[in-house]
């Protein structure tokens, strides 16, 4: 019997968009269809996946695509152990002409000869990803979860603020809202 997965889109402030293995977070003997109700579910992926992320080491090479001021740019992500490197590679889905690929070329020069810079870009990653998992940790008490269907072996839920949610901080309001 193939696991069932959850589709968790709902973190619109970071982008966060999950696809978790269910079955894991539950094993396998404990499904909706046998009393969980869906927010122990949402709460029992959450808490699998944030175990999971902690203990992965692994370096990724992936590709991101950020809309900023009606512009989409595309990036290609390299982590390695001493951080994460972007490059530019594409505007509004259009590939970097010659010369601003080498516009690109040049400021990953310069970053590489600059420790400071690279060192205050790593902090920043660092908070935007610390932020995220708290954002993401909050998403079992800030939402309000139901079963929406199963397709398959992909059980889906619905969500709906949790109007008895007091948000820790600002940012978590914005989030709630949201």
């Amino acid at each position: 019997m193939p696991l069932p997965f959850l589709v968790l889109g709902i973190c619109a402030l970071t982008g966060l968009i999950s696809l978790l293995p269910a079955g894991l977070a539950f094993g396998q003997a404990a499904f909706p269809d046998q009393g969980t109700s869906a927010s122990d579910l949402a709460r029992a992926v959450v808490a699998n996946e944030i175990k999971a992320q902690e203990g992965n080491q692994k370096h990724w090479m992936y590709r991101v695509d950020r809309e900023q001021r009606g512009q989409t740019k595309t990036t290609e992500v390299i982590q390695t152990s001493q951080g994460s490197l972007d490059r530019l590679i594409a505007f509004d889905g259009r590939l970097l002409n010659a010369e601003e690929q080498q516009e690109e070329s040049d400021r990953i020069e310069n970053l590489s000869r600059n420790p400071a810079e690279q060192h205050r870009l790593e902090q920043t990653k660092r908070k935007d990803a610390e932020q995220c998992k708290a954002f993401f940790k909050m998403i079992p008490d800030a939402l309000s979860f139901s079963y929406a269907g199963r397709n398959g072996s992909v059980i889906k839920l619905s969500y709906r603020p949790n109007p008895r949610f007091q948000p820790p901080s600002h940012e978590a309001r914005v989030f709630h809202e949201i």
